[in-house]
């Protein structure tokens, strides 16, 4: 009777065990959304495409606008320069005429939060159709996925 005490807490264990693993594969992504979930893309996701460096990520994690980007790739070299002198002058907040780590750091996220409200006021202007300043659950169903709500439209 021990025996069978001992192989049946064995197999219950090995049960137990292999149910509470059985649910972990997501561990490594805890409170992040993924993208196959529908979550938006990361704001880096094209700093590297198929192993090649994209200059302009760069451009933009400097400047913080995608415009002000694409503005700066059709300036003349010299006056790229200058603006980018004017730029670094910015950046150095301890002046020592050096920009470390920390105020390279704190430069891009401030250039993330800019590029950011630049994609939401570009967004907020695509979905808002009757451009009130605000969007309905209709106009965003009706962006996001091209469904048109029959009960709102007057179509």
């Amino acid at each position: 009777m021990n025996h069978w005490s001992l192989a049946l807490g064995l197999v219950l264990g090995v049960l137990a065990l292999r149910e509470a693993t059985a649910h972990t594969h997501h561990l490594h992504n805890a409170q992040k959304e993924r993208e196959a979930d529908g979550t938006r893309t990361p704001r880096d996701h094209g700093h590297y495409s198929n192993g090649e460096h994209n200059a302009d990520f760069d451009h933009e994690a400097i400047l913080g606008s995608v415009k002000d980007a694409e503005e700066y790739d059709q300036l003349p070299a010299m006056e790229a320069k200058r603006r980018l002198e004017i730029l670094l002058v910015k950046m150095d907040r301890d002046n020592d005429k050096h920009i470390d780590r920390k105020e390279l750091h704190s430069w891009i996220l401030r250039s993330f939060r800019m590029l950011s409200e630049e994609e939401s006021s570009e967004r907020m202007d695509e979905v808002d159709e009757d451009e009130d300043g605000y969007v309905t659950w209709a106009e965003y169903i009706a962006e996001t996925y091209g469904i048109k709500d029959q009960r709102t439209s007057s179509s």
